[in-house]
């Protein structure tokens, strides 16, 4: 995750912090401010064994009730330029493969060609975990001053790894 501890704006300057996953979607608590240390927060409280306002909605909209509290799932979060890049291939009819990301949690041969190209021993499960995401930060940070853990075509060529001209 990034956090910024200078402003609430997030971008590819902020420092990037490797978390481990626990209660990473919680209510916000407070009725005012900011209550997270890199968490998603959503309005709302957890009291009296009631959950309220979007906290709720959002518990309702995942399919989380109080028997599944704590189960595990995937939620996927786009930035705004992601949104608006999808947005506008798909009106446009351009090419879907500009869309391509390698973020932690990514599985396939890009993968496997980017643990390669990074020296690490390709994993058989081919999926960007703790080491894989660890690695790249690193190098992007080595090489450009500044890391976002994401890797693109266009990351591809600032960094010259060849990982997206092999496919």
């Amino acid at each position: 995750m990034l956090r910024s501890l200078m402003d609430v704006a997030y971008d590819r300057f902020d420092r990037f912090q490797v978390a481990t996953p626990a209660d990473n979607i919680h209510p916000g608590q407070l009725s005012q401010g900011f209550s997270s240390a890199g968490c998603l927060t959503l309005p709302g409280r957890y009291a009296n064994g009631q959950h309220t306002g979007a906290w709720a909605d959002f518990r309702r909209a995942a399919g989380i009730d109080d028997a599944s509290d704590g189960r595990q799932f995937s939620l996927m979060l786009l930035t705004g330029l992601d949104a608006t890049m999808a947005a506008n291939i798909r009106v446009s009819g351009g090419d879907k493969a500009s869309l391509v990301r390698l973020r932690a949690g990514s599985k396939g041969d890009a993968v496997l060609r980017l643990q390669t190209a990074l020296g690490l021993a390709p994993d058989s499960s081919r999926l960007i975990g703790p080491n894989t995401r660890s690695a790249l930060i690193n190098f992007q940070a080595t090489k450009l001053g500044w890391a976002g853990g994401i890797y693109s075509a266009a990351m591809d060529q600032m960094l010259g790894l060849k990982v997206w001209q092999s496919s």
